[in-house]
């Protein structure tokens, strides 16, 4: 599970998330209705990469997944590969460039809530916090720069080029403590939170997304 040595020659703690070909079938991906990428900086070339499904391997995956100090760059096609949420949580330019023409963005915000800026319970709380906050930021950030600065706004009533709907995820108080802990229990829990956040959303704001009045509507959810 650890296989650094914790010498100064290492570039990462953790194995290279084993677990992904055991628990995803990158073929059925190929074969899913909706586009899906996953994004990854290129250390090597300085830019943002899009993996898109048809070609998307354990590879794809782990190089998608190599946030720094965690499991250090990761090497495919002799290229070295960074997580693109380090560095661009959400790939709104990206996804803009590849589908022009949207006229609605949906944000599943799950890092949004200030609940997960808190003080750590124990060492390990603390390791994952710090991973965390800082992505809080950035993705909040994220949201307000390409509103602001790329889209004219949020919603085309007011002048935007598409409009930006944002899914809250409500989460208990009691619960904010162990949120981001990695185990089962935590991630049923989690689950459960995103599929009612998901309903809520879609008996409000996001009722225009169902099947019966988006006939004539192109949207790209996040």
């Amino acid at each position: 599970m650890i296989p650094s040595s914790l010498n100064p020659n290492d570039v990462g703690l953790c194995a290279r998330v084993p677990w992904a070909d055991k628990l995803i079938d990158f073929d059925h991906i190929k074969s899913i209705e909706p586009y899906f990428y996953l994004n990854a900086y290129n250390v090597t070339d300085k830019r943002m990469e899009n993996f898109n499904k048809y070609d998307m391997t354990v590879e794809h995956f782990r190089a998608a997944s190599a946030f720094p100090f965690i499991y250090g760059p990761y090497e495919l096609n002799g290229k070295s590969y960074y997580e693109g949420g380090s560095l661009e949580c959400l790939n709104f330019h990206d996804i803009l460039s590849l589908h022009p023409g949207l006229e609605r963005i949906v944000v599943f915000d799950v890092l949004g809530h200030e609940g997960l800026i808190r003080k750590p319970r124990n060492l390990y709380d603390s390791w994952v916090l710090s991973m965390i906050i800082p992505l809080v930021r950035i993705a909040q950030a994220n949201i307000d720069l390409f509103a602001l600065r790329h889209n004219h706004g949020y919603s085309r009533e007011n002048g935007a080029k598409a409009d930006i709907m944002i899914v809250p995820f409500d989460i208990d108080e009691e619960h904010l403590p162990n949120v981001l802990d990695w185990s089962y229990s935590n991630g049923k829990k989690l689950f459960e939170i995103g599929y009612r956040s998901g309903e809520r959303f879609l008996q409000g704001e996001g009722a225009c997304l169902l099947p019966s009045s988006r006939i004539e509507s192109k949207s790209s959810v996040f």
